[in-house]
């Protein structure tokens, strides 16, 4: 996971949370979106200012963490990166620019470097956000002022697409293939589409005594949630949390892998 306002990655551990990397020599602002290649390599991206504590707003960028745990620059100029996702059985890193209403794509070299930049899709007044990939190798995307989550091929061809009474913020879809939408607006919303029929379900609100915007990362086996929940309080700060779809329930991850209801 990243923990973006202390600009690292950490992973679960037997023993709880470990430091996989420090990004702060490449920037000191805080990280973003996060995507594991087979190779084991894990691409990261930052937006390259801090948009909570009111910075000018500048371009951001991704690196790369090698298996041997160091850590470069593979790309930059990228207007608010988002959602990440490695496509085309690891032959390909796609990444959401929210601020240019578009979803880039980069060929993956194999010392890891990102090359080929190329413009996967066009989104005109768009500003793609969370996004995921199906088993078929499309991709959904979450778009916030459009209250839409949408599926494109890997040629920028529009596939399907879902509206809600809100903004979507975040996707991600379970191992069975049901779709799980968060709207952007508080209180958010979680919605279930069914990969067998395609119903769509609102599992509700998010309870609005708990604090903090949430982002989607991955369905579990269990039919819960992982999510990162971001706070302000003086500092941003960003956890792990589980959602519970059927209860509504939000548990915060302690450090040593416990579940903790909030």
């Amino acid at each position: 996971m990243v923990d973006g306002a202390q600009r690292r990655v950490l992973r679960d551990g037997v023993d709880g949370f470990e430091l996989v990397a420090d990004l702060a020599a490449i920037s000191d602002a805080p990280w973003n979106e996060i995507a594991t290649h087979p190779s084991g390599r894990v691409y990261v991206n930052g937006v390259g200012f801090d948009m909570i504590a009111g910075d000018t707003p500048t371009t951001g960028h991704i690196a790369v963490i090698d298996t041997d745990g160091s850590v470069r620059q593979v790309a930059d100029e990228l207007a608010f990166p988002n959602g990440m996702a490695i496509v085309a059985a690891g032959a390909q890193l796609v990444v959401a620019e929210s601020h240019a209403g578009r979803i880039t794509s980069f060929t993956i070299a194999p010392d890891g470097d990102l090359t080929d930049r190329a413009t996967l899709a066009e989104l005109p007044g768009g500003a793609p956000d969370g996004l995921c990939v199906t088993g078929d190798g499309t991709i959904w995307y979450a778009d916030v002022p459009n209250r839409h989550c949408r599926r494109i091929g890997l040629d920028g061809t529009v596939v399907e697409t879902i509206t809600a009474d809100r903004g979507c913020f975040s996707c991600t879809l379970s191992p069975d293939g049901d779709l799980f939408i968060l709207s952007g607006s508080p209180p958010q919303e979680m919605i279930r589409i069914s990969s067998d029929s395609g119903d769509v379900q609102s599992l509700g609100r998010l309870p609005e005594s708990v604090e903090g915007s949430y982002t989607l990362a991955s369905a579990l086996a269990d039919g819960s949630v992982l999510a990162e929940r971001a706070t302000w309080d003086g500092g941003y700060k960003v956890s792990p949390v589980i959602l519970d779809p059927e209860s509504g329930e939000v548990s915060v991850l302690t450090d040593n892998g416990a579940r903790a209801v909030l």
